[in-house]
């Protein structure tokens, strides 16, 4: 026997789990589908090379465990679970591929968690795409995704409904105020919800009393 190569001393299985008790008291738990051809029977040395395959498969098990913990919580954008990950210790390949195996199994995605950042913020308030784009970016969520999920949850015609909302809630904090100058700061107030320029001047001539349009006069 190689004095390096540790005995496989133990071998429980539990659902979908396998633990290996190994000489020396190394405890690897392991998922069942991630055993590496080559494991030995009980009673046997490893060889360095499977032994190399069960630590990353131990490594995979715990990162899912604790990504598991974590969504349970809240859902976090992908770059948000690396760096959380990589502070605990875990590395950066063993967190990329439980990640990817997350994706495939639709447990979690950017997609997903772009969609349900977009979702839970309109519920809370009326803002525009430019708002959503940039706080999403801000999550480390790709242009590519980004721009897919605001053409499913946003089209124009909801973002016209969202900006008339918002607006009638600025035009009721300034009661009883009218005219152009009145106009201008729901129209920047828009803007700075994330509305186009456009949609906001639309949105900002519509009061809440009537749903008419204001002045008329065009507002920059």
């Amino acid at each position: 026997m190689s004095p390096t190569e540790p005995v496989l001393e133990e071998q429980h299985e539990d659902r979908d789990s396998v633990t290996l008790v190994l000489s020396g008291g190394e405890i690897l738990e392991i998922a069942a589908a991630s055993l590496p051809p080559g494991l030995p029977p009980v009673g046997q040395q490893v060889p360095a090379t499977v032994l190399a395959q069960l630590r990353e498969a131990a490594a995979r098990k715990q990162i899912a465990r604790r990504l598991f913990q974590l969504l349970d919580r809240r859902l976090y954008a992908t770059a948000t679970l690396q760096a959380k990950l990589q502070a605990e210790g875990f590395s950066a390949a063993g967190i990329e591929a439980v990640l990817a195996e997350f994706a495939a199994a639709g447990l979690h995605s950017d997609r997903h968690f772009a969609t349900a950042f977009c979702r839970d913020t309109l519920r809370r308030r009326p803002v525009g795409p430019r708002y959503l784009r940039d706080r999403l970016r801000r999550h480390g969520v790709s242009a590519a995704v980004v721009v897919e999920v605001l053409r499913e949850i946003m089209p124009p015609a909801r973002e016209n409904e969202l900006a008339i909302q918002a607006g009638r809630e600025r035009w009721r904090k300034l009661a009883n105020a009218a005219g152009p100058r009145a106009e201008a700061t729901v129209y920047r107030f828009l803007l700075a919800r994330g509305f186009s320029s456009a949609v906001a001047r639309r949105a900002s001539r519509v009061r809440p009393e009537t749903g008419d349009a204001g002045t008329g006069e065009d507002t920059a």
